[in-house]
């Protein structure tokens, strides 16, 4: 069926561009600046840590290529583990909490790169041999695989508690939703569905739409996992409504593409019942979300989705849709005989 990826965060940077304009200050000058303070600078080390993980995330959405992932990584995390320290040493538990969640998504990061170099594809239409690697390579990164989830999960757990002792429950829904994500692909469902849960049901009375919407875009990814596909369609219906709710772009277009991928689930089950009108209809649908997803994408400059990753949804599904046209006619030649 091709490669169909899951589809599965900002503070001021007011300090960071402070730390910016006074290094680019003649010295003669800078001399009669007051110098940043402890809080100052661990703001400046957590916004470029978190600047540098939407960097990476740009580019994949760009190119689709992650081979530069695990370095950006590294940068990342030095970045927010002195950030971190500092504010816990500060005793600024929201903060500190902030650059845990995003310490998660360092490691998160480096797991979706090494799934996608295991895959044998690396942004690449059309992988070789060449690209794949041996079975020692490849025990190995299963490895560091799982040990990535493992330090997410630590991270998310330790910012859990940040965000509960700093009554923070915007903060709290981000680590129960990013704790959730990675106890996902360990996998630990029972555990993922539980939190995930927790995390909706706060979500729900949070303004920030856009973090309600990544945890109602995560739940629905763990019912995918589970197999209930009218649960699923049910979260992803509200994650699109909560994207739009949040006037986000960005959450739009995950949010179709997301619900394209439970539309393909369902006609895949009801093909399995026999059911191949329902079947068919539930891939006009899966069509109309991966066309909704292909214009905010060109709207958005996700090249690699526009130009492959979508196009590739579509042929899946012309696939599916003759099949099951196929099946149908069989079907009622058979029952005419």
């Amino acid at each position: 069926m091709g490669i169909r990826m899951s589809r599965s965060h900002f503070p001021s940077c007011v300090a960071t561009l402070l730390g910016i304009a006074l290094s680019l200050l003649p010295a003669a000058c800078s001399q009669h600046q007051p110098p940043l303070s402890s809080d100052q600078q661990a703001l400046a080390l957590q916004q470029q840590g978190i600047d540098r993980i939407k960097a990476a995330s740009d580019h994949f959405r760009k190119t689709g290529n992650l081979s530069s992932t695990p370095a950006d990584m590294d940068v990342a995390e030095k970045l927010l583990l002195d950030s971190y320290q500092a504010f816990d040493r500060q005793g600024d538990f929201a903060a500190a909490g902030k650059s845990l969640v995003w310490l998660g998504k360092t490691q998160d990061a480096r797991v979706a790169a090494a799934q996608a170099k295991s895959y044998g594809w690396s942004g690449k239409k059309n992988p070789t041999e060449q690209d794949k690697q041996g079975i020692a390579e490849e025990h190995s990164r299963f490895a560091s695989i799982v040990q990535n989830n493992k330090s997410a999960i630590e991270y998310y757990l330790q910012a859990e508690q940040k965000a509960i002792q700093a009554g923070d429950k915007t903060l709290q829904v981000q680590a129960l939703t990013g704790l959730a994500n990675m106890q996902r692909g360990l996998p630990d469902l029972g555990a993922a569905k539980k939190n995930i849960e927790q995390a909706v049901q706060l979500g729900a009375e949070l303004a920030d739409k856009t973090v309600q919407f990544d945890a109602l875009q995560t739940a629905a990814n763990i019912q995918i996992e589970l197999g209930n596909f009218d649960a699923a369609l049910e979260l992803s219906n509200r994650a699109l409504i909560a994207a739009d709710a949040a006037a986000d772009e960005k959450s739009l277009f995950y949010g179709y593409l997301k619900r394209a991928d439970v539309y393909h689930g369902l006609a895949a089950r009801l093909a399995d019942q026999h059911k191949f009108d329902l079947s068919l209809q539930n891939c006009e649908y899966e069509r109309k979300d991966n066309q909704e997803a292909l214009k905010l994408a060109k709207n958005l400059g996700f090249t690699f989705f526009y130009d492959w990753l979508i196009p590739s949804n579509f042929l899946d599904l012309d696939i599916l849709e003759e099949l099951l046209r196929s099946k149908k006619k069989s079907e009622s030649t058979q029952k005419t005989q």
